[in-house]
Order: structure tokens, then sequence, then C-alpha cells
């Protein structure tokens, strides 16, 4: 892990509308002890996800169950090259494992494998964690707390025969109990019942000989999630082992509706109150840290990302999600704790062992060693006028850098003809705007990306977009099928949608909030000019009239009114195109609430009451993934395929979830069950559904995060 600093920033530049910046509070000393030390070591992690840990229940077929190549040796030296040095080897026993007649024994030949993997890890470096993976939701959930029941008996015998595997293995490999724990009935309960299977885990590993006697232990808690009384019971537990070669492990996948793209786009949007996603996770980090790391026992993040990654790698806005990764690594490394990004195949190309989006991986090569530096604002300028009077003004947010060049296309631009630097804005001059307009044209639609480089970092990618007024045109479709609305985009990027009825009740399978889910219930697509409403959505719709309101970026809206009758939907954009939206109190749809941009969002009400089914979410062509470098081209989401893995790992919940007591994680690890099991018997992978998330309990952050990567 990188040194430490001495003290954080005392603040964050402030962005756009909407958008504030926090102060980040100064490093304490983090004490020495072997569990830290260990985990600083770790330096940044990697999860190789969707592979051992995946099944088929028709026909197993190992490895490659869940649509990834087979792992090989380039692939796990690719890893050690793009400078990690952990890597998390999540293995699911479920299908390679023998009944109680069998005395529960695994699979040798599955094993084999597994072990060739790991020492192909360790000959590249890395430190190892060996995981014991799905089963945790698979059958050790269902467990009875008795130690005579069978998942109590077979969680014993698959760590009996880990443990003597990899029992003379050096102190790289560590184990870690179990993923995600979570069990049927109170969260006292449960909670009681994890201490009982930690426990075992130690003692039994304790006890198995070789070099596991001092092995480093990693204990979750339940559900790997960070509220509070988690962490204080896992605390108390590692306390009473008297233990230093523990570690204690969380997953974080940031809050609900920014993650899986719920209308929160913006890092540094406000998600209720004052709350951000930078602000959570700053709290959800503190809180960690000051529970164990500023207590001598160190930290593993196992997993980390976010959500809209499993349903296609387009959903999150690219620069939003860049300063999502910068600000996770630096702040964990000022806290002492170690990441491991969750990757089930669709960050890390597992066949061409490229980054599969150059800019993400870059950011995440980049942010091993340091800051780097980005936008304060969107990472595009949108010109409704060519040549804005006065030139166009980009605030960066520096992080300790200084700008050193701007170049379109390989060019420099001169700074003091072409552009200024004062006070970490940017200003691009009017007269460079107009020979700009010149040779592109001009014309809505086209765009220009500058690459500014830094001091130190990566390289920031800001994009000047061209554009005239979007039209929203007449469609027609039927409701439970998807209905394409033909648009002329005309440079202008869709940010959010709010639905509701004439009585102006929100109509959504979230309804506990107020904008559809992206990639679940609407997917933009500015090349084949439509913006789909997809079947998750319009299966909602009974005959009636609908109000529907579109939010772009730079503050542009249009109503867009459907018609249900019969079963039959009929769309029309009720907004003059020339006039921007005014509040009409006769019109449900503009005044309930208004687009986070214009205003804070209240904290959201329980979605308990209000779930709907899960669907299987479209795959889109990346709509709302909007920058796009010179030199780099975006990567696509293509339809799964044996080369293209699904994001099977991160199923994030269903219409089950109705315990408002439980947070964001334990609902999300819900949905593996029941959508891995419906859905891998068929194709041999997962698609990946978001569903009714309880929205409120999206604070506790760290959720299975549950990426929920899950695990379907």
């Amino acid at each position: 892990m990188k040194k430490r600093l001495i003290s954080l920033l005392a603040a964050l530049v402030l962005a756009a509308p909407a958008v504030t910046a926090h102060p980040v509070q100064a490093q304490e000393t983090i004490p020495s002890t072997p569990s830290q030390e260990y985990v600083e070591a770790l330096g940044s992690g990697w999860n190789l996800g969707n592979t051992f840990d995946g099944y088929d229940e028709a026909a197993d077929r190992g490895e490659t169950s869940w649509g990834n190549p087979v792992v090989t040796r380039e692939l796990i030296r690719t890893v050690k090259e793009k400078g990690y040095d952990s890597i998390r080897l999540p293995f699911t026993a479920h299908m390679r494992v023998g009944g109680a007649e069998e005395n529960y024994q695994l699979d040798e030949a599955f094993l084999d494998r597994y072990e060739e993997v790991v020492n192909w890890a360790l000959e590249e470096d890395l430190y190892v964690m060996v995981n014991v993976h799905h089963d945790s939701w698979i059958w050790l959930e269902g467990w009875d707390g008795s130690k005579e029941s069978e998942p109590y008996k077979k969680y014993v015998r698959i760590w009996e025969q880990m443990a003597e595997r990899f029992k003379d293995y050096d102190e790289r490999v560590m184990f870690e109990s179990i993923n995600e724990p979570q069990f049927h009935g109170e969260e006292a309960t449960a909670i009681a019942y994890l201490e009982t299977i930690n426990d075992t885990f130690y003692d039994l590993v304790r006890n198995s000989g070789g070099n596991n006697a001092e092995r480093m232990l990693v204990l979750p808690t339940l559900v790997t999630d960070a509220a509070q009384n988690k962490l204080d019971a896992l605390y108390n537990q590692i306390i009473g082992f008297n233990d230093q070669n523990i570690i204690a492990t969380v997953h974080y996948y940031s809050e609900w509706v920014y993650s899986a793209n719920l209308g929160i786009t913006q890092f540094d949007e406000v998600l209720w109150d004052d709350e951000t996603a930078r602000t959570s996770l700053i709290n959800v980090f503190d809180r960690v840290a000051n529970t164990f790391t500023q207590n001598g026992i160190g930290v593993v993040v196992g997993e980390y990302g976010l959500l809209g990654f499993d349903k296609n790698i387009g959903v999150n806005r690219l620069g939003e999600t860049l300063k999502f990764l910068e600000f996770i690594n630096y702040y964990a490394d000022q806290k002492g704790i170690n990441l491991m990004l969750w990757d089930n195949g669709q960050h890390l190309n597992r066949t061409t062992y490229e980054w599969s989006n150059a800019q993400f991986g870059e950011m995440i090569e980049a942010s091993m060693d340091g800051r780097s530096s980005y936008a304060a604002g969107l990472d595009t300028e949108f010109l409704s006028e060519s040549v804005p009077e006065g030139g166009v003004s980009i605030p960066l947010t520096l992080n300790g850098n200084e700008l050193t060049a701007i170049e379109v296309d390989g060019v420099p631009l001169i700074k003091g003809a072409e552009y200024t630097v004062e006070s970490a804005v940017v200003q691009l001059t009017e007269s460079y705007l107009a020979r700009l307009a010149e040779q592109t044209g001009g014309e809505a639609g086209n765009s220009v990306t500058l690459r500014m480089q830094f001091t130190s970092g990566a390289d920031w990618y800001h994009t000047l977009m061209y554009t005239d007024p979007l039209v929203m045109m007449e469609s027609q479709g039927v409701a439970g099928e998807a209905l394409s609305i033909p648009t002329e985009f005309n440079g202008n990027q869709l940010k959010s949608i709010v639905s509701r009825d004439q009585n102006g009740n929100i109509v959504s399978n979230n309804n506990w909030w107020t904008y559809l889910e992206h990639s679940r219930e609407f997917a933009p697509d500015r090349e084949a000019g439509i913006i789909q409403l997809l079947p998750d959505y319009t299966s909602l719709l009974a005959d009636g009239v609908y109000d529907l309101t579109f939010n772009f970026y730079d503050d542009i809206e249009r109503v867009y009114q459907l018609t249900v009758q019969n079963g039959v939907i009929s769309g029309q954009q009720v907004t003059p195109i020339e006039e921007e939206p005014t509040e009409d109190p006769e019109t449900p749809v503009t005044d309930p609430e208004q687009p986070v941009e214009e205003g804070a969002v209240e904290e959201p009400v329980d979605p308990a009451e209000n779930s709907q089914n899960e669907g299987t979410p479209a795959e889109t062509d990346g709509g709302n993934q909007e920058t796009e470098a010179p030199t780099v081209e975006e990567s696509v989401t293509p339809e799964p395929n044996a080369e293209n893995p699904v994001n099977v790992d991160k199923v994030v919940e269903d219409n089950r979830l109705d315990d408002k007591t439980k947070t964001p994680i334990e609902k999300t690890i819900e949905v593996e069950k029941s959508n891995a099991i419906s859905l891998l018997p068929q194709t041999g992978m997962a698609m990946v559904g978001t569903g009714t998330i309880g929205a409120i309990l999206l604070s506790s952050g760290l959720g299975v995060f549950l990426f929920n990567k899950k695990k379907q």
C-alpha cells in the first residue's frame, strides 16, 4: 500500500450546482501491528470473479460455467503487470462437494486446478486470498445454528480439506472464512451464527498443522456490511481471539441510487439532505477505520466497484466513475485499508489482457501510486452556441497536481493564446473556439475531446459537444414490451427520467425513489436515435395517462406523455421545443419533485411496501458513458457469450426483499439466490437484475455491495 500521507486535503473543489465539496479530516497515526503491516503489503488487490466461484446446475463446467474463459498463466501475469500486489480467488464448493455419505469430499480435480492458479499467483509474487464464496447463500444460509446439522458439518469438512491442502504454503496465502455471510432469522441471531462459524473456522485452521498456526485469517462482518453494530460484533470477536494475525473484511459498492444509476449520476451530486456518494464513502471508511485500523486490526475491502457494471459498462457516467475510483483508492490508502476491485470479466479483458475501457484502467493504475486530477463538474461541456461569448470555463479539481498541457488529437493547444489557467480554472479562449467551430463545422452532435495532462496521475479527457434543441417524436408500442421513442438528440445526453401517473404518483419498479433505473427501465441509444422504455417499466402501465419528465444535462427538460388504452401505448412530446419547461400546478409530473440538479432530494422512503418483480436488464450501447477520448475507444458491452462473460456475480435484489430492517447488502445478497438458481441452468451464466433494493437503507454503503455481484 502506498505510504500514507500525514493529512488529507482540507477541502474539495466546489463543482456544479447541487454538487458540494466536503472537508476531509486529517489522518491519525495508524498503529503498526502484524495485521496492519500485512494489509499494507497487499497493496492494491483484484478479484478473479465469476470463475472458480461460478457453477452450472444443469451441467457444471467448472471455471467456465459463468462465461469466462479458462484462466491462463498470462492473465495472472497481467494482473501483476497492471500493478496489483494481491489477488482474491473466490472458490465455490457447491456442486464440487459430495454428500454426507462421502464425508463431504471435495472434487479432487477441481481443487487441483484451483491450486494450480494459486501457484501461478505466488510465482508472480502476489498475495493470495483463498475464499469460500457462493456457498454462503446457496446452502450455509439455511443453517439452524446446530453443530449437528448438515450445513455446519459440510462447512467444517470443506475447510478441513482446504486447510490441509494449503497448510505448507508460505505466509502470502491467507484464508477468508466465508464470503458475505448471511443467515435466516433476526439480525442478532444471524450475528451469533456468524460468530460460531468464525470461531469454528479459527480453531480448525489454527490446529490444522503446518504454517496454519500463524497464517493470516480474514473474518467478515455479517453480509460484509459496515453498519456500526456489525463492525462492533466482529471487533469484539477478534479481540477475544488475542491473535494479531487476523484481518477484518467488508465490501463497498457505494450508495445504491448512484451506484446502479437511479438518476443520480454524479459523484458529488446530492442524494438527500447534504449526503453525496463522496461523503457517504468518507463516513463508511471512517467508521471502519475507527473500529479496526485505529485499534491495530487490519482491514481489507474484499470487493469494491459500482453496481451499474453488472448491467452493462455504460450505465455509470464514465467521468464520474473515474472520480469514484480516484477518491476511493486515495481515501482507503489514507485510512490504511486495502481495496480489492471486483472484476467478473467486465474490466480486465481475459482474452486480450487489456482493460476493456482504457481510461478506467489508466485511473485504476494511476491511483495505486498517487492522486489524479479531473474536472470539478461534468466531463462534457454542452455548447448550444458554437462560439460562446467569453469562451468556456472548466474548473478543475487538481488534488495537488498542476496542469501541464492540453491537446486535441495529439496537437498541443497554445497556452495564453488558446487557453489560460488561473486558480484551477481552464479558460478556453473565444478565438480558439471560433477556429474550432470552423474546423468541425460546429454542427450539433459533433464533438472535440481535450486531453488534459498533469504533473502526475491519469490524463483527463474533456469533451466539447455542440448541441441544438432535441426533439422527441411520437411513439407507439404495447405494454409489457420495449417502447422506442425516436429522438433527435442533437448532441444532448439523457440524465434521468421521472414517471408519474395523473395522480402525481411515481410509476417505477423503485417507486420509493424519484427516478427510473438506467438499463432496467430505460436505455438511451444515441447512435440509433432512440430512447427505449424497457419491458420492466412498460409492464407497470395500466390504461391511463402518464407524464414522463426527461432530464438532460445542461438543465434541459422535456415532458413526454404516454397514453395507454387497451394495453396499447401512444407517446408524444408535450414540452414545446423552443421553451424551457415551467412549473404547472395542473401537471403533476413537473411539480412534486424537482430534478436533483435543482435542489437536494429528500432521503427515500422505505421501498419494502412497494416492491415489484425484478426483470432482466437490457443491454445498451453505453448511452450514459459520455466522454470520448480521441485515441481511446470506449468499450460497449456486447451480448454475453463465451468470449464476453456475463456479470453474473452481481445480482442485486428482487421483489422478496421486503424486510425494512435489512441493509442494502443483505437485500442485495438475497437476489443472488433466486436469480442464480433460475438463470444459470438455462444459460450457464447469469444476467444481472436490479430491483427494489432498500432505498433508505443504502447509506450502509458497504453493502455487499453487493455489487452484488452476485452471483447469479
